[in-house]
């Protein structure tokens, strides 16, 4: 007698079925990962106006740094010529990298927070603590003759 009972051919084919289904729901789950992480880590607009307000001050810094006058002169401080070209492309790579993040969507805004930092942080190294004494300055960029105020 032919049985009722589903044979092995049949309970291959479930078992089949079943391992693709969980397949697909896995592949579905790791693609949401990627929408997930920008919900659970977004970049919040006070995370870009400090990037931006950071730009600023970095700029206001190295503005005061490239007015002085090169080097070398009879000025106590000076500016040094390729630093001050350093400082110009560091300043130009900070602002394109804060508008980029300002124009990410969700999902790409954390990696440009992140190139964004890096940009300003670059940026910022690239500005002397300190400028260049003049060739003709003493200790603490004072100039050698000039009679100081006690």
């Amino acid at each position: 007698m032919s049985g009722v009972h589903p044979g092995p051919r049949i309970a291959g084919a479930k078992e089949f079925i079943v391992k693709r289904i969980i397949a697909f729901a896995c592949l579905l789950a790791l693609g949401a990962c990627t929408t997930l992480s920008a919900m659970v880590n977004p970049v919040s607009p006070a995370d870009v106006a400090a990037l931006e307000e950071g730009v600023t001050i970095a700029d206001t810094l190295a503005l005061n740094y490239t007015r002085l006058p090169p080097c070398p002169t009879a000025a106590p401080l000076c500016s040094v010529a390729a630093t001050k070209q350093a400082i110009k492309g560091y300043a130009q790579r900070a602002h394109d990298t804060v508008k980029t993040l300002q124009a990410s969507s969700a999902t790409d805004a954390p990696a440009a927070l992140s190139l964004a930092q890096a940009a300003l942080a670059a940026f910022e190294a690239s500005i002397p603590a300190a400028p260049a004494p003049g060739p003709a300055a003493g200790p603490a960029g004072i100039p050698v003759g000039t009679p100081t105020q006690n």
